[in-house]
């Protein structure tokens, strides 16, 4: 046992060197005179030592129990603010470190589990999440080489069309001078068009890799973090990366490009003499659209389920008239906002009947949205996205948004602009996101999938998923499927 003397200088210390926001300021609290430095932090006496006062705890059977950190801990991470109890225990209900207080007054009848059983679990998903990231990233290296040899590729042949018209046709004179400049100007018209569209794809997919490889940076950080709060804490905050597939959506077909050029110029030099203009025109008109190889997307609702996950709207950001339900997967539009249903000033929307996801979208992925009463909006958009005025989803440049309606129609709305969009009646929406490739599909469910609108952009920022409510007795429900197809 501890002397009644360092008892004594125990509780001194309790009350001494501690900065004014709480933390040590790095030397130990027990030390009297000239202070060591600290090598260890008691959670239980809350106090400092060094290595010379540190002894008791190392030998004294009683003080053994003690938790000790490093001293470069934060020792407020681990205290309760409200109770000054260690926060040991994690509620997944809220996704938050409580101590055993709040456990039976705040967080009673929530899913409490101990903080190292979180740890442990959440460990496992961290070591999937890194290799997901690790796959994506060689997949996507991977796409960019095939990418850059499809330009080099295009380039190439497209420069051979252009020599080998150039060389026949300079043996031509009178009529076919004008035919030849027709031809040469639609093969770089067409190089032009099928580069452009190779390189947009390249550059969404350079931008997914280095979201991929900072994601990379931030898991191997997180992989060293030896305490437990820390570790839950920034675990938290990581977004959902599911396998991308992008490299399988690209074809090794053999692509012609502009072979037909060459053939049909040929064909034309021996026939010129007799049938100059029509045969001008014809090599004119080989000269069609090149075929670029760009990533293919899934078909059947099997094939989509492999990006299926499940996420959570965010009560922070709901209207004061929404009402979650079912462990927030459940959006309703109550009209009469109860007077303790305050949402926060500075994420809930306040004008507009929206919610925005807790997760954030930086890899393919695939949801469904289940609706009733008189229309939803279904919708992605950036985090930033105005949470006053009319600010709504499509309402800007950084949000698109598919409205459904009883009366059978749908509008798809970005930035102001509104367009209608054809399709069967469905009350289940579907919607694939692929960032890292700048698409963003919606679907009609029922018996089968039927594509309603499809937007291919450039996606500069981490995506939300989001549901607009607007009427009273609307409801909405995020629908997970269940993976029915194992990933190659």
């Amino acid at each position: 046992m501890m002397s009644e003397e360092g008892q004594k200088r125990t509780s001194q210390a309790a009350r001494g060197q501690r900065t004014a926001d709480g933390h040590h300021e790095g030397t130990c609290d027990y030390c009297e005179g000239t202070k060591r430095k600290a090598s260890k932090f008691c959670l239980r006496c809350q106090i400092s030592y060094c290595e010379e006062h540190l002894k008791d705890h190392l030998e004294v059977p009683a003080l053994k129990k003690h938790r000790l950190l490093d001293s470069s801990t934060n020792p407020q991470e681990m205290i309760c603010s409200q109770h000054g109890e260690i926060r040991n225990i994690f509620c997944r209900t809220d996704c938050k470190c409580i101590c055993y207080l709040c456990s039976m007054n705040k967080h009673k009848g929530h899913d409490t589990v101990s903080t190292n059983t979180e740890m442990i679990k959440r460990q496992t998903e961290v070591s999937e999440f890194e290799e997901n990231v690790k796959e994506n990233i060689q997949d996507l290296e991977k796409a960019i080489n095939q990418l850059q040899q499809e330009i080099n590729q295009i380039k190439c042949s497209a420069e051979e069309a252009v020599q080998a018209s150039e060389a026949m046709c300079n043996e031509l004179v009178g009529l076919i001078e004008k035919k030849r400049s027709e031809v040469r100007n639609r093969i770089r018209i067409q190089q032009d068009v099928a580069v452009r569209r190779a390189k947009e794809v390249q550059n969404n997919l350079e931008n997914y890799l280095s979201q991929m490889k900072r994601m990379e940076t931030q898991v191997e950080q997180l992989s060293y973090t030896k305490h437990d709060i820390t570790f839950l804490q920034n675990s938290h905050l990581l977004p959902c990366v599911s396998r991308s597939t992008v490299s399988a959506g690209f074809s090794s077909r053999p692509l012609q490009y502009f072979k037909d050029v060459q053939t049909a110029v040929s064909e034309a030099k021996e026939k010129i003499k007799q049938l100059l203009t029509k045969e001008c025109e014809k090599s004119s008109k080989k000269v069609t659209a090149v075929d670029v190889l760009l990533p293919q997307y899934p078909k059947t609702r099997e094939e989509f389920s492999i990006y299926s996950f499940p996420f959570t709207l965010n009560p922070n950001t709901m209207h004061r008239q929404l009402l979650l339900s079912e462990g927030n997967t459940k959006v309703t539009n109550v009209k009469d906002p109860m007077p303790f249903r305050i949402c926060s000033y500075n994420e809930g929307f306040r004008d507009k009947c929206q919610v925005l996801s807790n997760e954030c979208f930086t890899g393919p992925c695939y949801w469904e949205v289940e609706w009733s009463g008189l229309a939803v909006t279904v919708a992605v958009s950036y985090k930033n996205i105005s949470r006053l005025g009319n600010e709504g989803f499509g309402n800007n440049k950084i949000s698109w948004a598919l409205k459904c309606s009883s009366e059978n129609y749908y509008k798809f709305r970005h930035n102001c602009q509104v367009a209608a969009v054809s399709g069967p009646p469905s009350s289940r929406i579907g919607v694939f996101l692929d960032p890292g490739a700048g698409n963003l599909s919606f679907y009609s469910v029922s018996d089968t999938m039927n594509l309603l609108h499809r937007v291919q952009t450039t996606f500069t920022e981490p995506l939300y998923a989001g549901i607009c409510a607007e009427f009273k007795g609307v409801k909405a429900k995020l629908i997970l499927l269940k993976n029915t197809l194992a990933k190659d």
